[in-house]
């Protein structure tokens, strides 16, 4: 009985979920903060990354693998594809690694193998992955916070704390969005609010997502 390790790797939360091939309704799933790969800086993603699985494994009763398959976000250049994958070989969590793109494993998800169609995603960051009829990929986005990921979490909260900025110096209207911020990065008072998107990260900021469309759906206008 072959036991296999998926792990879906995004900016903001990593999982991994663990299965036998003959028992596919019995899993074990365990969650970790986010371990993007960087441009060139693929090995600071795999602490993360074998820590999840490794939680991952204990619940399931075992310390290693037969196979494990990660998507990971950014991972779309080749180098750093093997990079992350001969370090994840060293931590002997998996007898068998592949490292491809989280939006590699969710087109296989949503379409199976060959059938052609398009997904969007959007996380921290942004893409989309579509295949047609032929097998032919096609990508659209990814390019990171400072070159693209419209639509993402990050560029929704980027957007409000630009909302909460202007209504305090009174360029914009009053907006809920300016409390609900503060709580929700856990700041007290505008100041530290500024001072803690200055140096927060992507996955940080994009964490706040989730109040911008609460306010959203609550009435307020700016959201």
């Amino acid at each position: 009985m072959s036991i296999l390790v998926g792990v879906d790797v995004g900016g903001t939360k990593t999982t991994a979920l663990v299965r036998r091939d003959r028992d596919p309704d019995q899993r074990w799933e365990s969650t970790g903060p986010g371990a993007a790969v960087r441009p060139g800086r693929a090995l600071t993603s795999v602490g993360p990354i074998a820590d999840v699985v490794r939680g991952a494994l204990a619940k399931a009763g075992t310390l290693k693998c037969d196979a494990l398959v990660v998507g990971a976000a950014g991972a779309g250049n080749p180098e750093e594809q093997g990079e992350l994958a001969r370090a994840l070989r060293v931590e002997y969590i998996a007898d068998r690694v592949r490292v491809t793109t989280d939006l590699d494993i969710a087109l296989v998800a949503a379409f199976g193998l060959h059938d052609p169609g398009v997904v969007l995603s959007a996380g921290t960051g942004s893409a989309a992955i579509g295949r047609d009829h032929s097998g032919r990929l096609a990508r659209a986005g990814g390019y990171g916070w400072q070159m693209g990921d419209e639509g993402s979490g990050y560029a929704l909260a980027r957007a409000a704390l630009g909302v909460v900025g202007k209504a305090r110096d009174g360029r914009g209207p009053p907006s809920a969005l300016g409390l609900r911020m503060l709580e929700a990065s856990r700041n007290v008072g505008f100041e530290a609010l500024v001072r803690w998107a200055a140096t927060a990260t992507p996955g940080a900021v994009a964490s706040l997502a989730p109040v911008v469309l609460e306010c959203a759906e609550a009435g307020d206008a700016e959201a």
